[in-house]
Parts: structure tokens; sequence; C-alpha cells
């Protein structure tokens, strides 16, 4: 399987995290150097949650959850 989840995420939430039902409209993708800049704009804009959760790297296809900012496995 290509998903790494910390064990304190339930399997219900697992599933929330990774439907493309409800995750597609959620996340925007841009450079990491513009990344801070476009969460204050789209605060600025009446969307005081955005935040930033994640990043791209090289590599096989893999989705890893993290719980509290500590990498799983």
């Amino acid at each position: 399987e290509e998903i790494d989840a910390a064990t304190e995420i339930s399997e219900t939430t697992r599933h929330i995290l990774t439907d493309p039902q409800t995750s597609g409209g959620l996340l925007v993708a841009c450079d990491a150097a513009r990344a801070d800049d476009l969460v204050a704009e789209i605060r600025a804009a009446g969307f005081a949650a955005a935040r930033r959760i994640g990043r791209v790297e090289a590599g096989p296809p893999r989705l890893r959850v993290e719980c509290g900012g500590a990498p799983v496995g």
C-alpha cells in the first residue's frame, strides 16, 4: 500500500483524507518558495482556516500522513 498513516489516525479519518470526493477541492499545489505568500492571500480572501499542510517529494507515488508533526514510519 502507498499510504503510511500515523497509528493515532482512525480508519474513518484515513478514508476521508484519501477519498477523492472529499479532497479534490481542498488542496492547492504551488512552488514551495511561494507557499507562505499564497496561504496569506487565501486567508486575506476570507478563508482563515487555510494552512500549509504538505509537500511534494521526488520518488515513487506515496502518501504519508503525520499526526502532530511526527513522521510515520
